[in-house]
């Protein structure tokens, strides 16, 4: 089952200055398929007439703030939440209407009905003819085509006579589903005023895109930003992590090589190849480790998480943590690579001396040893 559109929650909240803000979401349907949505889907986003009258019976307040954010649904409630709204103003009530998003549909009656309905620059209004399905006999089809023509023919009487335009012109826009932008719905009377652009933090999938037109479901997605991170500090433990990767891949090839024997027989050619097995092994590994934690990251969206480095001021000071952090793991890996160098040094020397010693005993020479701080000589004699 394909889920509703959403950005908002469906809620109410009460402020301390007499106002409540009232937020709709998702699709607009009847109080039964309400509840089996919620009962088997968890749907927490759809409004029924019966859920909107009983939030808003259930606040005092003088001014009401009605946020809409749906693609449609039900043509009966949201009628019926229409003239509820009505009745409200009617008895002195401000009700105040802002589309955010998608208002679409069954959903425009809603925004619609209230004092100065606006919507933010970057929403999308549409209206199209109502659709509806049935199983029966050929009986059944054709009343059921009827009523949704009675339907339809009321939709377009509504809209004719909010905005005066004709309504031979309303029939051709719901004819073929007409999206308007904010401004373009303002220009023909559908809303009374366009604010600025909202943010919206969720794009919506293909899947869930009820309608034909798919250039405004791409518009829309084009305009979403991703919600903040909630941890402020996020970056800089990212390149503490890195950071910390390249000191523990230092501190794996010096334990390598520590761990590497000298070879009984002495061979130069076979400590050194263990030196480079080692040192291969330690890479490997933190080849693997580094491909687990790039697969973590992207998992996570730092993609989208790093975006607000587009920012001058932010771009100028991320890119200067990034320079100063690259700069200490550099150095510091350096370092580690100078300390393996020398310590392949001294190896060496050592190999080099231990095959002079060989050579000066084979020839039965004195060979000069250093014990401490002191010099002992050793006489050894010839031997093959």
């Amino acid at each position: 089952m394909k889920r509703p559109l959403h950005v908002f929650s469906y809620k109410i909240k009460q402020q301390a200055t007499g106002e409540a803000d009232i937020f709709i979401d998702g699709d607009i349907v009847d109080a039964e398929t309400q509840s089996i949505l919620k009962a088997w889907f968890g749907d927490e986003t759809s409004t029924s007439y019966k859920s909107f009258r009983d939030q808003l019976n259930s606040v005092e307040a003088n001014t009401f703030n009605v946020f809409i954010n749906s693609g449609g649904g039900m043509v009966t409630d949201a009628m019926a939440i229409h003239d509820l709204i009505k009745d409200y103003r009617a008895k002195g009530k401000t009700v105040n209407t802002k589309g955010r998003g998608l208002i679409g549909s069954a959903a425009t009656y809603i925004l619609m009905a209230g004092d100065n309905p606006e919507m933010s620059k970057n929403s999308w209004f549409m209206i199209h003819n109502v659709s509806g399905a049935v199983y029966g006999d050929v009986n059944a089809v054709e009343r059921y085509a009827r009523t949704l023509r009675t339907f339809n023919d009321a939709s377009r009487d509504f809209y004719a006579s909010a905005t005066s335009i004709r309504k031979e012109d309303i029939t051709k826009m719901m004819n073929e589903e007409t999206w308007m932008t904010a401004d373009t719905a303002k220009e023909k009377g559908f809303i009374t005023k366009v604010t600025g652009e909202a943010a919206f933090s969720q794009t919506i999938s293909r899947d869930n895109w009820p309608f034909a037109d798919t250039t405004v479901l791409n518009a829309y997605n084009s305009a979403v930003k991703p919600a903040p991170t909630t941890d402020e500090n996020s970056s800089t433990q990212n390149l503490e992590q890195m950071k910390k990767f390249f000191q523990d891949l230092g501190n794996q090839i010096m334990n390598a090589i520590k761990g590497v024997k000298a070879p009984e027989n002495n061979d130069h050619a076979t400590l050194m190849q263990s030196i480079g097995e080692a040192v291969q092994t330690s890479f490997s590994t933190a080849s693997e480790q580094m491909e687990t934690a790039v697969n973590e990251l992207i998992t996570a969206g730092i993609k989208g998480a790093l975006d607000f480095t587009k920012d001058g001021a932010v771009k100028t000071a991320f890119d200067a943590a990034v320079k100063a952090s690259t700069d200490a793991a550099t150095k510091d890996m350096t370092d580690k690579i100078t300390a393996v160098e020398t310590a392949n040094a001294a190896l060496e020397q050592k190999n080099k001396d231990l095959e002079t010693d060989i050579t000066n005993m084979k020839a039965g020479k004195n060979t000069t040893k250093e014990k401490g701080n002191e010099k002992v000589t050793e006489m050894s004699g010839k031997f093959d």
